[in-house]
C-alpha cells in the first residue's frame, strides 16, 4: 500500500486488542508496515494479520511480550528480526 509512511516499520504493542487493532489498520492504509505485537491473543493478532495482507499490506504478528526489554532479541524471528526484514532498522523517534 502507497501512503505517507511507505517504507516504514510501526511497532505496535497491543496489536491484538481494539486501539492497537485500529491503529494498526490506519498505519498499514497509510503505507506502513505494522508489526502486530501480541502476548496472549494471538488468533486476533494472527486474524488481523491476514486481514491487511488480504488488502495488500504487510503486516507480520509478533509473539512476544514487548514490555519486556528482553522480548526483542529473546527469541530468533522476533521483534528486530521482523523489522530487518522490511529493510526498517529501528528509528529513534523525534518529537
Amino acid at each position: 500500500m502507497d501512503g505517507p509512511f511507505s517504507g516504514r516499520v510501526a511497532l505496535i504493542t497491543g496489536a491484538s486488542g481494539g486501539i492497537g487493532q485500529a491503529l494498526a489498520r490506519r498505519l498499514a492504509t497509510d503505507g506502513a508496515v505494522p508489526g502486530l505485537g501480541y502476548s496472549a491473543h494471538g488468533q486476533a493478532a494472527q486474524a488481523l494479520a491476514a486481514e491487511i495482507t488480504s488488502a495488500g499490506g504487510t503486516a507480520p504478528a509478533i509473539g512476544a511480550d514487548l514490555r519486556r526489554p528482553q522480548a526483542q532479541t529473546a527469541r530468533p524471528g522476533t521483534t528486530i528480526t521482523i523489522l530487518e526484514q522490511h529493510d526498517a532498522p529501528p528509528q529513534p523517534v523525534r518529537r
